[in-house]
Protein backbone atom coordinates (compact mmCIF):
# COMPACT_ATOMS: atom_id res chain seq x y z
CA UNK A 1 0.00 0.00 0.00
CA UNK A 2 1.20 3.13 -0.85
CA UNK A 3 0.12 6.80 0.11
CA UNK A 4 -1.48 7.76 -3.07
CA UNK A 5 -3.83 4.72 -2.48
CA UNK A 6 -4.75 6.70 1.00
CA UNK A 7 -4.87 10.11 -0.95
CA UNK A 8 -6.92 8.76 -3.65
CA UNK A 9 -9.55 7.11 -0.83
CA UNK A 10 -10.00 10.54 0.56
CA UNK A 11 -13.74 12.48 0.41
CA UNK A 12 -12.17 15.70 -0.47
CA UNK A 13 -15.51 17.37 0.21
CA UNK A 14 -15.34 16.23 3.86
CA UNK A 15 -12.24 18.26 4.24
CA UNK A 16 -11.31 22.07 4.31
CA UNK A 17 -10.34 22.82 0.51
CA UNK A 18 -7.55 24.64 1.40
CA UNK A 19 -6.51 22.35 4.10
CA UNK A 20 -6.47 19.78 1.69
CA UNK A 21 -4.56 21.54 -1.21
CA UNK A 22 -1.54 22.66 0.89
CA UNK A 23 -1.19 19.49 3.27
CA UNK A 24 -2.09 17.07 0.02
CA UNK A 25 -2.77 17.80 -2.73
CA UNK A 26 0.30 20.04 -3.60
CA UNK A 27 4.02 20.22 -2.55
CA UNK A 28 3.19 22.87 0.39
CA UNK A 29 6.90 24.32 1.56
CA UNK A 30 10.25 24.51 -0.05
CA UNK A 31 13.58 25.51 2.00
CA UNK A 32 17.19 26.26 1.17
CA UNK A 33 20.38 24.56 3.30
CA UNK A 34 23.88 24.90 3.09
CA UNK A 35 24.61 22.79 5.77
CA UNK A 36 23.82 19.22 6.77
CA UNK A 37 23.30 18.61 2.89
CA UNK A 38 23.10 15.10 2.71
CA UNK A 39 20.52 12.70 0.72
CA UNK A 40 19.89 9.30 0.34
CA UNK A 41 20.90 8.61 -3.80
CA UNK A 42 17.08 8.10 -4.38
CA UNK A 43 16.54 11.80 -3.53
CA UNK A 44 18.69 12.59 -6.41
CA UNK A 45 16.00 11.53 -9.15
CA UNK A 46 12.71 11.96 -7.16
CA UNK A 47 10.34 15.00 -8.21
CA UNK A 48 11.08 17.98 -6.06
CA UNK A 49 14.49 17.73 -5.34
CA UNK A 50 16.77 20.12 -6.27
CA UNK A 51 20.44 19.79 -5.65
CA UNK A 52 23.09 22.61 -5.84
CA UNK A 53 20.97 24.35 -8.35
CA UNK A 54 19.55 21.18 -10.07
CA UNK A 55 16.53 20.49 -9.86
CA UNK A 56 14.60 16.99 -11.10
CA UNK A 57 11.44 17.77 -13.10
CA UNK A 58 8.16 16.80 -12.39
CA UNK A 59 7.88 14.97 -15.58
CA UNK A 60 11.30 12.99 -15.43
CA UNK A 61 11.35 12.51 -11.69
CA UNK A 62 10.02 9.10 -9.77
CA UNK A 63 7.11 9.71 -7.79
CA UNK A 64 7.09 8.82 -4.11
CA UNK A 65 5.77 5.43 -4.40
CA UNK A 66 8.18 4.95 -7.39
CA UNK A 67 11.99 3.42 -7.23
CA UNK A 68 13.75 2.48 -10.93
CA UNK A 69 16.88 0.43 -9.12
CA UNK A 70 17.63 -0.86 -6.11
CA UNK A 71 20.39 0.92 -3.55
CA UNK A 72 23.51 -0.89 -3.12
CA UNK A 73 25.86 -0.14 -0.05
CA UNK A 74 28.43 1.88 -1.82
CA UNK A 75 25.58 4.54 -3.37
CA UNK A 76 23.16 4.75 -0.12
CA UNK A 77 23.99 8.94 0.88
CA UNK A 78 25.75 11.58 -0.97
CA UNK A 79 26.36 14.63 0.19
CA UNK A 80 25.60 18.27 -1.94
CA UNK A 81 28.60 20.50 -2.89
CA UNK A 82 26.84 23.78 -1.41
CA UNK A 83 22.81 23.87 -1.57
CA UNK A 84 19.93 22.06 -1.21
CA UNK A 85 16.82 23.41 -2.29
CA UNK A 86 14.14 20.77 -0.75
CA UNK A 87 10.53 20.62 -0.71
CA UNK A 88 7.85 19.40 1.70
CA UNK A 89 6.62 16.51 0.59
CA UNK A 90 5.25 14.95 3.85
CA UNK A 91 2.22 15.07 5.25
CA UNK A 92 0.26 14.33 8.67
CA UNK A 93 -2.90 13.69 10.40
CA UNK A 94 -3.71 12.44 13.27
CA UNK A 95 -7.00 12.11 13.80
CA UNK A 96 -8.33 10.15 10.71
CA UNK A 97 -11.63 9.09 10.84
CA UNK A 98 -14.51 7.15 8.72
CA UNK A 99 -15.84 10.41 7.28
CA UNK A 100 -12.72 11.22 5.64
CA UNK A 101 -12.62 8.52 3.37
CA UNK A 102 -15.02 7.60 0.02
CA UNK A 103 -15.57 4.39 1.61
CA UNK A 104 -16.27 3.14 4.59
CA UNK A 105 -13.88 -0.01 4.04
CA UNK A 106 -10.80 1.59 2.97
CA UNK A 107 -11.02 3.24 5.99
CA UNK A 108 -11.08 -0.24 7.86
CA UNK A 109 -8.53 -1.56 5.75
CA UNK A 110 -6.04 1.32 6.19
CA UNK A 111 -6.32 1.45 9.87
CA UNK A 112 -7.85 -2.16 11.07
CA UNK A 113 -7.87 -2.90 14.71
CA UNK A 114 -8.44 -6.80 14.36
CA UNK A 115 -11.53 -8.46 14.93
CA UNK A 116 -12.20 -7.51 18.40
CA UNK A 117 -11.28 -4.50 20.52
CA UNK A 118 -8.11 -6.48 22.58
CA UNK A 119 -5.87 -6.79 19.42
CA UNK A 120 -2.54 -4.76 19.98
CA UNK A 121 -2.70 -1.47 18.01
CA UNK A 122 0.66 -1.38 15.09
CA UNK A 123 2.29 0.98 13.04
CA UNK A 124 3.06 0.00 10.08
CA UNK A 125 5.27 1.80 6.91
CA UNK A 126 3.75 2.44 3.53
CA UNK A 127 5.83 2.23 0.07
CA UNK A 128 6.07 5.77 -0.21
CA UNK A 129 9.20 8.05 0.71
CA UNK A 130 8.20 11.10 2.51
CA UNK A 131 10.61 14.44 2.76
CA UNK A 132 10.01 16.40 6.47
CA UNK A 133 11.61 19.95 6.04
CA UNK A 134 13.31 20.49 9.87
CA UNK A 135 14.39 23.30 11.09
CA UNK A 136 18.12 22.44 10.53
CA UNK A 137 18.01 19.99 8.53
CA UNK A 138 15.76 17.09 6.45
CA UNK A 139 14.49 14.19 7.55
CA UNK A 140 13.48 12.10 4.54
CA UNK A 141 11.48 8.67 5.78
CA UNK A 142 8.57 6.92 5.29
CA UNK A 143 4.88 7.61 5.36
CA UNK A 144 2.92 5.54 7.86
CA UNK A 145 0.17 4.75 9.40
CA UNK A 146 0.13 5.22 12.97
CA UNK A 147 -1.68 2.76 15.80
CA UNK A 148 -5.16 2.49 13.91
CA UNK A 149 -5.83 6.42 13.60
CA UNK A 150 -3.31 8.42 11.43
CA UNK A 151 -1.22 9.55 8.92
CA UNK A 152 2.74 10.60 9.26
CA UNK A 153 5.89 10.47 8.03
CA UNK A 154 8.97 8.12 10.18
CA UNK A 155 12.66 10.21 9.55
CA UNK A 156 15.00 7.51 8.08
CA UNK A 157 18.03 9.15 7.20
CA UNK A 158 18.64 13.03 8.25
CA UNK A 159 20.45 15.25 6.23
CA UNK A 160 23.47 15.81 8.84
CA UNK A 161 24.25 12.34 7.71
CA UNK A 162 22.55 10.15 10.29
CA UNK A 163 20.65 7.17 9.67
CA UNK A 164 17.52 6.97 12.43
CA UNK A 165 16.18 3.65 13.87
CA UNK A 166 12.32 3.11 13.21
CA UNK A 167 10.79 0.04 14.71
CA UNK A 168 7.16 0.47 12.62
CA UNK A 169 6.10 -3.09 10.78
CA UNK A 170 5.32 -3.46 6.94
CA UNK A 171 1.31 -4.56 6.51
CA UNK A 172 1.10 -6.64 3.18
CA UNK A 173 -1.62 -5.72 1.15
CA UNK A 174 -3.32 -7.78 -2.34
CA UNK A 175 -4.92 -6.19 -5.05
CA UNK A 176 -6.90 -8.93 -6.60
CA UNK A 177 -9.49 -7.71 -9.33
CA UNK A 178 -12.85 -7.94 -8.93
CA UNK A 179 -13.12 -9.84 -12.51
CA UNK A 180 -11.80 -13.08 -10.97
CA UNK A 181 -14.62 -13.26 -8.57
CA UNK A 182 -18.29 -15.50 -9.98
CA UNK A 183 -20.44 -12.99 -7.71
Amino acid sequence: MNIEDIENALDKSYWDPEEYETKIDKYSESRLYTQNICYPYIYSVERCSSIDNFKIDDQYGIKRSEQSTLCNVDSTYKKANKIIDATQTAWSNSNMKILNFLNEKQYEMIFKQGDNDKEMLISYFLASRAVNLGENYIGYGMFKVNKGYGISSSNIFSSNGGGITSWDRIRPMVEIPIENFDL
